[in-house]
């Protein structure tokens, strides 16, 4: 909108995983849609495309360490990062504070049984509540500029190969962020804005956890290890408040989107027998070609057929050139060798002499 909020435009897919042979773990990851066509703009007034990097920024020059006051911006402005280093510097020495005056006959340790009884402590140690708490100015004259959300997120950062129009593939890098409050639960506070003490709070309980269990691997370097810290970096985002919406497995239209998703997977093997790919399992670009086949309508026997002439054409498989053959087929109403063959051998219509000089010449040739 207009103070660059984004407003409904991410989902949320929940599930349970094991991570590093720990689990089953609950697990709730926000997906934040970035230029992609979604609304029709013939009937709606929303814009078709949202992504982070709308705006520009006014703040760049202030980028760097903060001292006791940050700036954000909505768009492709400054984003306040709290470096999971040092968040779980300060939680671990709040916790072995208390620790330290409760454990009984913590003096009389020596330092190795002190260092070694501490760690156990703190691996079993249960966040009850992790809140960030970001006070800001109270300035009447810009209240209303301030964002309704600050939402605590992880970036995600990875790559994916892409295949163009032509053909040819390449390596694209991919950002997302995932946030790390759960909208399922209603005392979980979100970042929401509190007018009456002038500040931000939203929960990271779940997240401080994880990072009390973070440790340092076996064969790990120090680089290794600061690398894998950083991905639980807080990236705190302007954003719009999460809603969750859920189905049932008793509900009858989310049945059927799992039975139609299942059918149409059901059918990729036998596209990839016929395109000389294997058993393998198609990469996510891939399977975007399948999925368009499956729901074109066209048998494996058809696809065997455009796989023919790509590679006759392209003298090896490209799948932006096999899938424009389908593409055109489809159009035509043509999903089956019987079909595909009747266009082939449908007579071409003769052209009249135009009179001209050289029609000789055309006849001939």
């Amino acid at each position: 909108d207009d103070y660059n909020y984004l407003t409904g435009n991410y989902a949320t897919l929940r599930f349970s995983a094991t991570y590093d042979e720990r689990g089953p773990i609950d697990t709730s990851m926000v997906v934040l849609v970035g230029m992609s066509s979604m609304i029709d703009s013939e009937t709606s007034a929303l814009p078709t495309q949202y992504a982070f990097n709308f705006s520009t920024s006014e703040s760049q020059t202030a980028s760097g360490k903060v001292s006791d006051k940050f700036l954000i911006e909505g768009g492709s402005g400054l984003k306040p990062v709290i470096r999971a280093s040092v968040l779980k510097k300060g939680i671990e020495d709040k916790i072995t504070a208390v620790l330290k005056d409760n454990i009984e006959g913590y003096s009389e340790m020596s330092e190795s049984e002190q260092k070694e009884v501490l760690q156990q402590r703190l691996s079993q140690t249960i966040v009850n509540r992790a809140t960030i708490i970001l006070p800001y100015k109270e300035d009447y004259d810009k209240l209303d500029k301030y964002p309704k959300v600050l939402s605590p997120t992880c970036r995600i950062e990875g790559t994916r190969e892409i295949t163009l129009d032509e053909g040819s593939t390449k390596e694209q890098k991919i950002v997302t962020f995932a946030g790390l409050t759960d909208a399922s639960v209603g005392s979980e506070n979100q970042g929401d804005i509190n007018r009456s003490l002038n500040r931000y709070q939203p929960d990271i309980s779940h997240h401080a956890q994880e990072l009390i269990r973070l440790s340092r691997k076996e064969n790990e370097t120090e680089e290794e290890y600061a690398a894998r810290m950083s991905n639980y970096d807080i990236w705190m985002l302007i954003m719009h408040p999460e809603t969750t919406t859920t189905s049932s497995s008793g509900d009858s239209s989310y049945n059927d989107y799992l039975n139609a998703l299942h059918a149409r997977e059901q059918k990729y093997p036998a596209y990839m027998a016929v395109l000389q790919l294997g058993e393998r399992k198609p990469s996510p670009s891939e399977e975007k070609y399948l999925a368009a086949w499956v729901d074109m309508g066209f048998p494996a026997e058809t696809v065997a057929l455009a796989y023919d002439k790509t590679v006759l054409r392209c003298h090896e498989f490209k799948w932006a050139y096999c899938n424009g053959i389908l593409k055109r087929w489809h159009e035509k109403g043509l999903h089956t060798p019987a079909e595909t063959a009747a266009e082939n051998a449908a007579p071409k219509k003769e052209e009249k002499p135009s009179g001209g000089k050289n029609d000789w010449m055309k006849q001939y040739l």
